[in-house]
């Protein structure tokens, strides 16, 4: 008897503890299925950071490009597995095309490989053909080369034409410019000094036709010779006198000029 009661409670102990322990793990069964839903955000996270560790790219500092060619540039970028990209072209006549003007991150800034770098770089304006100056005043030339982006370089020389006018121009007009830039040779005011030269004895045509060369104003005496029938003149009339007088010193003024007074 005793020992049946002695079994039976041993069976009854063994039952609740096994009875306990089921009850013990449902419980933590239903918590943790309340957190199951937490689980692919750990994952995942997990994952990103364990992934970012092994393949995390190196930081290096920026190669400079600014100043060398495009192609020059490009490979250097290669060399250091970064790309190039082109923000915009400027306009530039002092450089040759595709020079880079500016980059983005700049040289000494740090970046990672595989990254982008951005640039500006230079190109030549579109040829132009170019414009008349002849003729024309400094003062003009110089406001049309600068409206048009043009290079003038002028030289000038003593000249009977008006002062400061154009007088001839390289390239000729309509030529299309190279590199932008125009010669203009500008007439400026003669003012030599020269000794007159001895006109007696010589031909009326003759002197004539050399004075005229200098923008000089002659007045012609007549002799009694020819002072009732100027139907004789044929220009080969001889200079008997002048003035001023043969070794007289002159200044050649294209504003005022000179007046020479011939007889014949």
């Amino acid at each position: 008897m005793v020992a049946t009661l002695n079994l039976f409670l041993d069976l009854k102990t063994e039952s609740g503890l096994l009875l306990a322990f089921r009850t013990i793990k449902f419980c933590l069964v239903m918590s943790l299925k309340n957190y199951l839903f937490i689980l692919p955000f750990l994952c995942f996270i997990s994952g990103y950071l364990l992934i970012g560790n092994i393949v995390q790219k190196k930081t290096f500092i920026t190669p400079s490009i600014v100043g060398k060619q495009v192609l020059k540039a490009a490979s250097i970028l290669s060399d250091a597995n970064l790309n190039m990209r082109i923000l915009h072209k400027k306009e530039e006549l002092d450089l040759p095309d595709g020079t880079i003007l500016s980059q983005t991150p700049k040289s000494g800034h740090t970046i990672k490989q595989n990254q982008s770098v951005f640039v500006v770089m230079s190109q030549k304006p579109p040829r132009t053909p170019a414009p008349r100056f002849v003729g024309k005043k400094l003062k003009t030339i110089l406001q049309d080369v600068s409206k048009k982006n043009i290079r003038n370089r002028s030289y000038f020389f003593n000249s009977k034409h008006p002062t400061n006018s154009c007088i001839a121009q390289y390239p000729s007009p309509a030529t299309l410019l190279k590199q932008n830039n125009v010669i203009t040779y500008i007439a400026k005011e003669d003012k030599r000094c020269v000794l007159l030269p001895d006109f007696k004895g010589k031909s009326l045509q003759r002197v004539t036709d050399f004075l005229n060369r200098y923008n000089i104003t002659i007045e012609i005496t007549y002799s009694s010779k020819y002072a009732w029938d100027r139907s004789e003149e044929t220009g080969n009339e001889i200079i008997i006198d002048q003035r001023p007088l043969a070794g007289s010193i002159v200044r050649f003024d294209n504003q005022n000029p000179i007046t020479i007074h011939l007889k014949v």
